[in-house]
C-alpha cells in the first residue's frame, strides 16, 4: 500500500523531524532579533542630555520681551526646554535678561 499522496509537492514537503527543526530554528531567529523596546545603556543614559537640543536665545533678550520665533534657536545640550515645546514658549514674556546662546527655562517665562 502506497502512503504517498498525489501531487508533485509532497516529495519536497518537510517530514515531522524536519518540521521540528524548522520550528526550533524559527524560535532562534525570533530570539536573535531581540525585543522591540529600546533599552538605553548606563553610558547612553549619562550622555542622553548632551545629544538632545534645547531652546536658546538667538539674540540677547531683555526682561519683559514677548518671545517670537526669530528670537529663538535650538542647540545642545538638552537640559532646557525641548524644541517640540516651542509652541508653548512663543508669545510669552521673558522674566529676566537672557544673553545670546543661553538656555530659555520654564521658570524664565510668564
Amino acid at each position: 500500500m502506497d502512503k504517498t499522496l498525489p501531487g508533485w509537492d509532497h516529495a519536497i514537503s518537510a517530514d515531522s523531524k524536519e518540521m521540528k527543526e524548522i520550528i526550533e530554528e524559527g524560535k532562534r531567529i525570533v530570539k536573535a532579533l531581540g525585543r522591540y523596546e529600546r533599552e538605553l545603556s548606563g553610558a547612553e543614559m549619562k550622555q542622553r542630555n548632551s545629544f538632545r537640543w534645547s531652546i536658546i536665545a538667538k539674540r540677547s533678550l531683555k526682561k519683559g520681551e514677548i518671545l517670537k520665533e526669530k528670537d529663538l534657536d535650538f542647540k545642545r545640550p538638552g537640559t532646557g526646554i525641548a524644541p517640540d515645546e516651542l509652541k508653548h514658549v512663543l508669545g510669552r514674556k521673558i522674566k529676566r535678561d537672557v544673553t545670546v546662546d543661553k538656555l530659555i527655562l520654564w521658570e524664565d517665562l510668564t
